[in-house]
């Protein structure tokens, strides 16, 4: 599937949207399969994109558009409703907040998202190809984001097929870094750092 000349507001945002690889990479003990890959390209992705099902490949009441297939073929093929398009709400707000400082007043944003769908089945493999525009439209002019951290801990304890499981704990550590834009100056910035951890009373943070 491929998208040309994609405008928010008659200004051109994206050139080309396009699908251009998918590829299966295997690994194994034998010789066979361990050297096995597959690029989808050299056979065609698009062909294999079928009629899209009503109701459960796309939502019942989306837009559907018709593809055709030139390879192979004495003459085109056509196949119906191989692509859908649709809104689809995201199931939480692109924005809201509740002020109750000054004066009681909420304000909130709908998230709805333009999408873009074809479905092909090359062999056994389906892929959903989805081409999702949001409109957050998060940068403007005369917007100041000081860009910040919020540290928020869970902790889920699973014990999955038992107890001999892996403890492994995603915590942030500050490096020394050269700054892209003035290569002399350094900065400490944050970078996430995992450790497996042996017992769950080992190196964990105090959080208040």
């Amino acid at each position: 599937m491929r998208v040309f000349d994609v405008r928010f507001n008659d200004e051109r945002i994206v050139y080309e949207l396009s699908v251009q690889e998918a590829m299966s990479v295997y690994g194994s003990v034998t010789p066979g399969m361990i050297l096995t890959n597959f690029l989808d390209s050299s056979i065609g992705i698009g062909r294999f994109a079928h009629e899209l099902v009503r109701g459960v490949d796309c939502p019942y009441e989306a837009s559907y558009v018709d593809t055709y297939r030139y390879i192979d073929v004495p003459k085109p093929v056509r196949f119906r409703n191989s692509i859908c398009i649709f809104e689809h709400n995201m199931g939480q707000p692109l924005r809201r907040h509740f002020s109750d400082f000054f004066h009681h007043s909420y304000g909130g944003m709908v998230n709805s998202a333009l999408v873009f769908r074809t479905i092909t089945a090359i062999g056994n493999y389906d892929y959903m190809w989805d081409f999702i525009f949001y409109q957050s439209g998060s940068v403007a002019e005369k917007v100041l984001g000081n860009i910040h951290t919020h540290f928020i801990n869970f902790k889920v304890d699973l014990d999955v097929l038992g107890v001999k499981n892996f403890f492994q704990t995603k915590d942030m550590e500050y490096v020394n870094v050269s700054l892209p834009w003035m290569p002399d100056h350094y900065a400490m910035v944050p970078q996430l750092v995992e450790k497996q951890l042996k017992t769950e009373k080992v190196g964990l943070p105090l959080c208040l």
